[in-house]
Formats: structure tokens, C-alpha cells, sequence
């Protein structure tokens, strides 16, 4: 499709593989970078988009007298979600038009949508208040506030030992059912991006959740205390809380990926100094150690104001803060507003 804008059309349309590194370049630099340390950035990229298996002829390029001046690369992501890539500054060709940009995010929504994609989001950061108008004026709207977090790890922790009234296994088939149940029962009533409540199935969620670096079961736990039998039941456990971690063959950090309390857990302590919650950092930061990373990280809600303070009191700090935009494809399919947008 072809948008009239100055004083020439500017093209959209799918990226050529021959131009998938100018594509990159541009998602990655402002118009003032360039030389030697944009080209070594844009390696660096293509190999991290190689170890992830991102496809990069998913790139949606906007081209204008022969060049192209803008570019939107998505990433999808098992679970039926794509993170876009957009640049951080906007062309000089369109400075005075944001409307070619809402066209761009439109048709990688269309071409999202078509490939079975149900949610669409993105991370921006504070001061590019621009990018955030884009994608509002896009049909997105702002899901959270994420503070990214770190700490070193200490070498010397020891493994945590859990009470004998408590158990702690890991994922396997005979669990995911447990699990499946357990992260449901952590959304209720949570203050972790309640608005993502209800967008996906658990299927998905789960699948989400192992895309996140290097899925290796063993660094997924469930918490469960022990309950009598008896009185008609068998059960063997009551489930109370979630711990999933990831580790990425390309660093020394281990990161959690999710850690849901179900409401019975919320405030539960082990004894008259441990709450559960802390029990299960302080069982993953013990992980990170065992295998000898040097760094642990997560994403938090900003407005989670319980999960704040325990990474805090545990030594975590903030690094980082983007706002997370999302748009759920299926309730505004984008192939109507494609086609509005365009003019040929």
C-alpha cells in the first residue's frame, strides 16, 4: 500500500531479506547514530535474534524514494503474543505526520493477526512520550508501569530448606495441571498487571512463560502444604504458591519469571520471621547461586506495592522503568483499519 505524504508516496510492505539489517539499524539507532558503533550493535543483534529464533523477515519496512525510512519489527512469542520493535526517534521525512507510523503498527498488527496472534504489545520508555502517542493513537492502551529490578547474587547462599509441612516440586506432565491451577488462583485478586486477567487462556500463559529465556523445569515450583487425609478426602496437598525462573545461555543471570501467591499464601508466614513470599526468593536467589550466576533480575508492577518491598528489603535495585502498551487484536481486528489507512 502506498500513503501520500509531502512530496512523495511513501510504501509499506513487508521487508526484502536483502534489507533486514538496514531494518535493524534502524529499529535500533536515533537519526545521529551511525558509523562503527551502530554497525557493531546491529551484529550484536542479528546473533541475539538468531540465538532467540526471532524471525527477522517479520520486519514491516516504510519506504520513500527508494530508501527506507522506518521500520517495525515484531517478535513473536509462543502464546499467541508478538512484542513490537519500533525506532526511538522519528524520521525526518515525518516529522510532521505521525499518521505513516499508525499505518506501520497497523499492518504488523494485520499480519500478527493473520498469523494466529492474539495480544500485541510493547515497551516504552518515559521519555519517549512520541512513541507512546503512536501507539495509543494505534488502539493500544497502557497496561502497566514496570520497574526492572537487579541484584548481585551472593556466592555463599546456602539452598533453602523448607519446613516439614511443606513441599516443593518441580514441573514435569504429572504437575502442569497443578501448576495450571495454582498460576489461576495467584491472578485472583493480584496486583501484578491485573489488566492481562482473563486475555489469555492458561495454555498460553504457560506457553509465554517458558519463552522466556531457557525453559528448564527444574526451575519451575510449586509450593504446596501439607494437608491431612481424611474426612472424605485423599488430597495430598494444598497448593499455595508458583515460583518460575529462567536462565539464557547468553548471560550470568538468572531472572524470575513469574511469582504468584495464591490469596491463602498472601501474608501466610513459615514461622514468626518468613513469609512465604520470602521464603520463595529467598529459595531463588539460592538457585541463581547454586548454579554460580553472578545477577538476578525481574520486571514488577509499579503499582505492586508488597512485591516492591520484599524484592527491596532483599537487596534488589531499579534499573529501569517502561510502560507496557497492549492491544488485544481479536476485540479490534486491524484488516478494517488497514485498509482505511491506505491509499494507493
Amino acid at each position: 500500500a502506498r500513503m501520500g505524504t509531502g512530496d512523495a508516496s511513501i510504501s509499506l510492505r513487508p521487508v526484502q531479506p536483502a534489507e533486514i539489517e538496514k531494518a535493524v539499524g534502524l529499529i535500533l539507532s536515533s537519526e545521529a547514530d551511525g558509523g562503527a558503533a551502530l554497525d557493531q550493535a546491529v551484529g550484536e543483534f542479528m546473533g541475539f535474534a538468531r540465538s532467540r529464533a526471532m524471525d527477522l523477515h517479520l520486519f514491516w519496512v516504510a519506504e520513500q524514494s527508494g530508501k527506507l525510512i522506518s521500520a517495525i519489527l515484531p517478535v513473536v512469542s509462543p502464546g499467541r503474543t508478538m512484542l513490537l520493535l519500533a525506532p526511538l526517534a522519528i524520521p525526518s521525512a515525518l516529522a510532521g505526520s505521525h499518521d505513516v507510523l499508525v499505518a506501520l503498527v497497523e499492518r504488523v498488527c494485520q499480519s500478527g493477526y493473520e498469523r494466529g496472534v492474539h495480544l500485541a504489545q510493547a515497551l516504552v520508555e518515559p521519555q519517549h512520550e512520541f512513541l507512546k502517542a503512536l501507539y495509543l493513537k494505534a488502539g493500544f492502551s497502557v497496561v502497566a508501569e514496570l520497574l526492572y529490578l537487579h541484584a548481585m547474587v551472593k556466592s555463599d547462599l546456602e539452598p533453602v530448606k523448607f519446613p516439614e509441612e511443606y513441599t516443593c516440586e518441580t514441573y514435569s506432565p504429572g504437575t502442569h495441571e497443578s501448576f495450571a491451577r495454582t498460576i489461576l488462583d495467584s491472578y485472583e485478586q493480584s496486583m501484578d498487571c491485573p489488566k492481562l486477567n482473563g486475555l489469555r487462556s492458561i495454555d498460553d500463559i504457560i506457553s509465554g512463560h517458558q519463552s522466556a529465556g531457557d525453559f528448564d523445569p527444574k526451575l519451575w515450583f510449586l509450593l504446596s502444604e501439607s494437608i491431612p487425609a481424611g474426612e472424605g478426602t485423599n488430597a495430598r496437598g494444598r497448593a499455595l504458591a508458583v515460583l518460575l525462573l529462567s536462565t539464557s545461555a547468553r548471560t550470568d543471570a538468572m531472572e524470575l519469571v513469574y511469582l504468584g501467591l495464591t490469596p491463602a499464601a498472601r501474608g501466610r508466614k513459615i514461622n514468626p520471621r518468613l513469609k512465604v513470599s520470602e521464603l520463595l526468593m529467598r529459595h531463588a536467589l539460592a538457585c541463581a547461586a547454586g548454579r554460580k550466576l553472578a545477577h538476578f533480575s525481574c520486571a514488577v508492577d509499579a503499582a505492586n506495592v508488597p512485591a516492591l518491598k520484599l524484592y527491596y528489603r532483599l537487596g534488589m535495585q531499579r534499573t529501569a522503568v517502561r510502560e507496557a502498551v497492549l492491544r488485544d487484536l481479536r476485540l479490534t481486528p486491524p484488516s478494517a483499519g488497514a485498509r482505511s489507512n491506505s491509499a494507493t
